[in-house]
């Protein structure tokens, strides 16, 4: 997990995200800033996860995995390091082509 944010030398962290299987996703978080500390968990039901990754020769941004609700877009910037063009770009497992 990754420190979101800290508060008097506590961090909160997270957040893990994994499909639900029903076309959702489940976010959860560690947050020890109580002193009981907690693990939360959130069902988001009109959200889906896109995974974005590049290889090794270039770049895409956001590259994580990233949540985006029914109707919404996300734009993502792909680079080929210097020397390389794109020779496809697959989404869903389809090939787009070198866009």
């Amino acid at each position: 997990m990754v420190a979101l944010c800290s508060i008097a030398g506590k961090s909160v962290f997270g957040p893990a995200i994994a499909s639900d299987g029903a076309g959702g996703a489940v976010a959860a978080w560690v947050d020890p800033r109580s002193d009981s500390g907690g693990i939360y968990a959130q069902r988001v039901s009109d959200v889906h996860v896109i995974t974005a990754a590049a290889g090794s020769v270039g770049s895409i941004e956001p590259s994580c995995e990233v949540l985006v609700r029914d109707g919404e877009d996300q734009a993502f910037a792909v680079s080929p390091d210097p020397g390389y063009e794109i020779a496809d770009v697959t989404v869903d497992g389809e090939s787009e082509g070198a866009v």
